[in-house]
């Protein structure tokens, strides 16, 4: 009787300590931080455009800590936010429709605006610049050229 009642203890120590152990592996296990569905498409579409810019890598990585910074989130957290949307495929597919859309609406936009760009009169002294007095130079060669001209033909 006495053997039993040791197994019985010697059962219910095993059983203390393996609980301790999950209960503090759970507690210092990090916890993996996701990302908002509408603000990771905008993050993923902006970082998509960004790998895609032809940029030298130092002014790629300034824009990604620029895009890290303005959502406060770390390139961890995105990759986990992607891990997650990996386990569930459909809504990682429909992600993904909105993330193209995004660079569509993106694209879009540029489009436009390059248009309009094109369509304003541009300053004369961005594109054209010219020294002062350029045309007046111009036509005293071209006056002077003719002089010429007319003094080698009379000469003949």
């Amino acid at each position: 009787m006495n053997y039993m009642k040791q197994k019985t203890y010697s059962f219910q120590s095993l059983l203390i300590i393996f609980s301790l152990f999950l209960i503090i592996m759970g507690c210092n296990e990090k916890k993996k931080v996701t990302i908002e569905k509408d603000q990771f498409i905008e993050i993923y579409s902006r970082l998509l455009i960004i790998h895609e810019l032809e940029i030298s890598k130092e002014y790629q990585d300034r824009l990604l800590g620029e895009l890290f910074s303005e959502f406060q989130v770390t390139s961890s957290a995105i990759d986990s936010t992607i891990a997650e949307m990996n386990r569930q495929p459909d809504e990682w597919l429909d992600v993904l429709e909105q993330v193209r859309a995004r660079i569509q609406e993106y694209k879009k936009n540029v489009e436009i605006k390059l248009g309009e760009y094109q369509k304003e009169p541009q300053p004369a002294g961005l594109l054209q610049k010219k020294k002062p007095g350029f045309n007046s130079k111009k036509k005293e060669i071209q006056k002077e050229t003719r002089n010429r001209k007319t003094r080698d033909s009379d000469k003949r």
